[in-house]
């Protein structure tokens, strides 16, 4: 059997990149699933888009919760502190 093939039976397919992806996001992966996602990464630019758009979007959150846990009695705020709060929530939407 020639490397071409033998490496396209290795490839995992999209959707299981895009599982990988997700659940990379949220928990640490195998060696192995590490190693499958990057190669797949690196021969399909969809998925790579997609774990890009991924992570970009899961460290907003992120941010977005340590913004608000941070900034959690808005009631004891003034009216020029929530309207400056309310900018930067806007900043990441």
């Amino acid at each position: 059997m020639n490397i071409k093939r033998r490496l396209y039976k290795m490839m995992i397919s999209c959707d299981q990149a895009t599982f990988l992806s997700d659940k990379s996001q949220y928990e640490g992966l195998k060696v192995k699933d590490k190693i499958n996602l990057h190669a797949h990464l690196m021969s399909c630019k969809p998925c790579s888009e997609y774990h890009k758009q991924n992570k970009i979007i899961t460290d907003r959150i992120k941010k977005v919760k340590k913004f608000s846990l941070e900034h959690s009695r808005i009631d004891k705020l003034s009216e020029a502190k929530k309207l400056q709060l309310k900018r930067e929530i806007e900043k990441f939407l």
